[in-house]
């Protein structure tokens, strides 16, 4: 009994030690804050696949992070700040992608189409053949 709790107590520290190193070193790709940035900024890019969701989202977390293992491109916007959830709004309310009053997160945009969680190696297979 006593070396399963030596287990799980290493295991539990080795859990907290990489969760403290992707939220300092950052595991995934982050645009700079765009608290101050006007809902017409916000612009699809050709070069690049825009990613709209929440930093506490786990299923946007896994998208950025298949994005980056594939070396594509992202701009990601968080909707938790006010300027950045207006111009989604904006932007999403008329493109029918809402679904029981709310929007599955993540909505992707790439090669001028968004879509509502969709998955990541249908946006790798997109961006890449656009």
């Amino acid at each position: 009994m006593n070396r399963i709790m030596v287990l799980l107590l290493l295991l539990g520290v080795a859990g907290g030690v990489l969760h403290v190193k992707q939220r300092v070193f950052g595991a995934r790709p982050v645009a700079a804050p765009m608290a101050e940035v006007a809902p017409a900024q916000i612009v699809a890019e050709r070069h690049s696949v825009a990613v709209f969701g929440r930093d506490g989202c786990s299923i946007t977390r896994r998208m950025l992070d298949e994005l980056a293992a594939a070396r594509v491109p992202v701009r990601y916007h968080d909707i938790d700040h006010p300027a950045i959830q207006n111009a989604f709004q904006q932007r999403f309310k008329h493109a029918g992608l809402m679904r029981d009053g709310s929007y599955p997160l993540p909505i992707v945009e790439v090669a001028g189409q968004a879509y509502a969680r969709p998955s990541p190696g249908s946006v790798i297979y997109r961006f890449q053949s656009r």
